[in-house]
């Protein structure tokens, strides 16, 4: 077996270093049953803003899409159909997109306001900073927590299960966030938790970082600092490891989307910038 290096960089980031990489927490939330008739559905990754929903309810709903112009109901001689169209974006930006979830989950709670399910959810969970939750954790090193509905999916049994995605800041541990979001939800729910991950933070002044940046910014003419970011790299499996690029600052993110791509000035940019960094 190879020991593991010294130090390290992983080219799967952004430039011009990210040295802090909020912590990864991925959970369902297992409600209850949804109200006669009714099914909701949405995404199929944690990770990813849903840019799609759709709900299933009976011909006898009270449902009103007023104020809310992504969504258009539908009938046919069996039920009411509501589409909502979102905007797709990673989980640790959730603010890039827009959550088709969101207008839905609102419409249900006030159609059915004594489903404790769609309820929380709407009430709860439609903030992406957490704050409705009650977790909108921050730190001075990596910033505000954000929280995203990754996936909505009904049961044969009208179970609903909520699968959300969490990245909080690097002040705090996986083993803190289960137990602030066990004390916010109603006991009733079942939290759990099947992809976490802990922060990673190195520290700016370490040799590493400083080597890294200096190749940078000599680089491309610029005087930049690290950067936090709410996305996980690979630097979290090696000891003493960061993020180094592929992304440049301003440069369109595409990164989990259709049409996932790279610019070839860039790419050669990049290669020249690595193979300095290799050297030093």
């Amino acid at each position: 077996t190879m020991p593991f290096p010294d130090v390290s960089f992983s080219p799967d980031g952004d430039f011009p270093v990210i040295n802090r990489e909020k912590g990864i927490y991925h959970f369902n939330i297992t409600l209850g049953k949804l109200p006669e008739g009714v099914t909701l559905n949405a995404g199929d990754r944690a990770n990813v803003v849903p840019s799609k929903c759709f709900a299933k309810l009976p011909l006898n709903a009270d449902v009103d899409a007023e104020g809310y112009d992504n969504v258009t109901i539908g009938r046919d001689k069996e039920s009411i159909t509501l589409t909502s169209v979102g905007k797709a974006a990673h989980a640790s930006t959730p603010n890039e997109g827009l959550n088709a979830t969101h207008s839905v989950l609102k419409i249900l709670a006030k159609a059915y306001p004594k489903n404790a399910s769609l309820v929380f959810l709407a009430n709860k969970l439609c903030d992406t900073t957490g704050n409705d939750f009650g977790i909108a954790l921050c730190d001075e090193q990596s910033g505000n927590l954000t929280c995203n509905i990754g996936v909505l999916k009904t049961l044969e049994d009208g179970t609903l299960v909520a699968t959300v995605d969490i990245r909080f800041p690097v002040s705090y541990d996986c083993d803190y966030m289960y137990k602030l979001l066990r004390e916010k939800t109603p006991d009733e729910f079942e939290v759990q938790p099947w992809h976490v991950s802990n922060p990673l933070y190195v520290p700016a002044d370490t040799e590493l970082v400083t080597t890294l940046m200096s190749v940078y910014n000599k680089a491309t003419n610029s005087d930049l600092d690290p950067i936090a970011i709410g996305g996980g790299t690979y630097s979290r499996c090696l000891p003493n490891c960061v993020a180094f690029g592929p992304l440049f600052p301003g440069e369109e993110q595409t990164i989990h989307m259709p049409n996932e791509r790279i610019d070839l000035n860039n790419l050669k940019a990049m290669a020249e910038i690595y193979m300095e960094a290799l050297y030093r």
